[in-house]
């Protein structure tokens, strides 16, 4: 199946249904950000011994993130190698939420979402089916939504876990993990 058709029947998937409304939500930066404070906030709450360090790691693998993926792939290297985005390539995609223009590959919410969980995982590692299925669930809404084919989210989770372990790197050379 071509990456479009499956697009397609992901977009279609649950149409005019909660799932539009819930894969929406799951994707906006006003679900994301307090979503990463709450899981911040606990920590601090339930593990203050380690909370210092693991958010320290959380936060680095947000700043390398946004550095890497946001600044160097998606605004420079974007200008060079652009590719259009699922809606683009196909009029019958519907777009849920917001219709951002920049290369789809590889996915920022998807890679952002599993640098910070690889982060958590890497300290707490009974966490990881919750992980696991956070990641999923972010994955298909941002085929649902119309924003990226299969290989953005598969890439963006390889670049998450590249993200990720340079944060736990970094924190070990600084001998904080």
């Amino acid at each position: 199946m071509q990456q479009i058709e499956l697009v397609r029947k992901m977009n279609q998937f649950g149409a005019g249904t909660f799932i539009d409304t819930l894969s929406n939500i799951v994707s906006a930066s006003y679900f994301l950000v307090p979503v990463y404070l709450v899981i911040n906030a606990l920590i601090y709450i339930y593990d203050r011994e380690k909370s210092t360090v693991v958010m320290a790691g959380l936060a680095l693998a947000l700043v390398i993130h946004f550095f890497v993926h946001e600044f160097l792939i998606k605004f420079l290297l974007g200008k060079i190698y652009f590719l259009p985005r699922p809606f683009v390539v196909d009029s019958s995609i519907t777009t849920i939420g917001n219709r951002i223009n920049n290369s789809t590959f590889p996915s920022g919410h998807v890679s952002s979402v599993v640098a910070f969980l690889t982060v958590l995982v890497w300290q707490y590692p009974k966490l990881w089916p919750f992980a696991l299925i956070f990641v999923l669930i972010i994955g298909f809404s941002r085929i649902h939504n119309g924003m990226h084919f299969l290989t953005d989210v598969i890439g963006g989770v390889v670049f998450g876990i590249l993200y990720g372990l340079l944060a736990i790197f970094i924190m070990g050379k600084l001998h904080l993990t």
